[in-house]
C-alpha cells in the first residue's frame, strides 16, 4: 500500500524558508569566489599589460619584437575586460540587470575589435536591453572577435526585436566545423587551436542578464531581454 502525507501550509513554511536559505547561501559563496578569484587575477594582469606598455615606450628597433609586445599587452587588456565584467556581476548583479544599454552603444564599443582589412556592416534596428554597458559589451565582444578571426573580406551584425531582442554576428569565413558545433562554447574548444573561453564567458555573461549565445546555422545570436520601460500618465 501507499501511503499519502500531506502538509498544511503552516507546516510546509519553515521547509520552504530553509530552501530559500540554502539556496541564497549557494549564490552568495559562488559570488564570494568569483570576487576572489578576480582580485587574484587582476593584479598580475596589470602587471604584464604594464610591462608591456613600458617596453612598447622604449620603441625596441626589432619590428617583430613590438608586434609581439603589442599582441602581450592587447592580450592583457581584452582579458582584465573579461575579470572586470565577472568581478561586477559577482558583486552586484543586481544593479547589473537593472542598468538600461542601448544596443547602438555596445556595438560603437565592439566596432574597435573588427581587424582593420575587414569591413563590418550593421543592418536592422532594436530597443534598448537590460543590462550594464559594460556587461552587455563583454557578451558582445568575444563573438565579434571570433569573426575577426574567420572572417575573409566581412562582418555582418544584424539587430532586431522579438521576444529578445537579437544581435546576429556573422561572417563569411569557412563557418563552424560541423565536430565542434556542440562544444564550441566549452571552455577550450576552438577551431584555431586556441582556447575558446571567450565564447563561454559570453554565453555566461548573457545568461546572468537573463539572455543567451547561440550559434544559429553559422551565426553567433545574442540575446537579451528588452528594458522595462515606464509610462508617465
Amino acid at each position: 500500500t501507499t501511503e499519502i502525507y500531506t502538509l498544511s501550509l503552516h507546516d510546509a513554511l519553515p521547509i520552504f524558508d530553509h530552501l530559500l536559505d540554502r539556496v541564497a547561501h549557494a549564490i552568495r559563496a559562488e559570488q564570494r569566489v568569483s570576487a576572489e578569484l578576480a582580485h587574484e587575477i587582476r593584479t598580475p594582469l596589470a602587471a604584464i599589460r604594464g610591462s608591456a606598455e613600458l617596453a612598447l615606450l622604449r620603441k625596441p628597433d626589432d619590428p617583430e619584437l613590438r608586434t609581439d609586445l603589442a599582441e602581450i599587452e592587447d592580450g592583457a587588456r581584452r582579458l582584465a575586460e573579461v575579470v572586470t565584467a565577472l568581478l561586477e556581476l559577482a558583486q552586484n548583479p543586481g544593479e547589473a540587470l537593472r542598468a538600461t544599454t542601448s544596443p547602438d552603444a555596445v556595438v560603437a564599443q565592439v566596432s574597435r575589435l573588427v581587424p582593420a582589412q575587414i569591413e563590418l556592416e550593421l543592418t536592422g534596428s532594436a530597443p534598448p536591453v537590460a543590462g550594464h554597458l559594460a556587461l552587455v559589451t563583454r557578451a558582445l565582444a568575444p563573438l565579434v572577435e571570433n569573426a575577426g578571426q574567420h572572417a575573409e573580406k566581412r562582418i555582418t551584425m544584424h539587430l532586431r526585436a522579438r521576444d529578445l531582442v537579437e544581435i546576429t554576428v556573422s561572417d563569411d569565413g569557412p563557418g563552424v566545423p560541423a565536430g565542434l558545433r556542440e562544444s564550441i562554447f566549452e571552455p577550450g574548444a576552438s577551431t584555431q587551436g586556441s582556447s575558446g573561453l571567450g565564447l563561454g564567458i559570453a554565453r555566461r555573461v548573457a545568461r546572468s542578464l537573463g539572455g543567451d549565445v547561440v550559434l544559429r546555422d553559422d551565426e553567433f545570436v545574442l540575446r537579451l531581454p528588452r528594458a522595462w520601460t515606464v509610462r508617465k500618465s
